[in-house]
């Protein structure tokens, strides 16, 4: 990709990092979920949180988005 194409930007948003990630293109957002149980959903061009749950007690160890990205799962341990 051009260098001018290219966006790059770092959020420090979870207490004790980010644990997995998931993109999601279509909905131009990102769901990124922490190793304190927290979720939260991005809109990437305001580059600002769109939603923010509290989810587990425990860390969460995967995200998978639907096919139409409208929903989304979470697993914890």
């Amino acid at each position: 990709m051009p260098i001018k194409k290219a966006l790059v930007v770092s959020w420090t948003c979870h207490e004790g990092g980010a644990a997995c990630i998931a993109w999601a293109g279509q909905a131009g957002a990102l769901v990124s979920c922490g190793r304190r149980g927290d979720v939260l959903v991005w809109d990437l061009r305001a580059r600002a949180p769109r939603h923010k749950l509290n989810a587990h007690h425990a860390p969460i160890k995967c995200v998978s988005l639907s096919p139409r990205e409208d929903y989304y799962a979470i697993g914890a341990a």
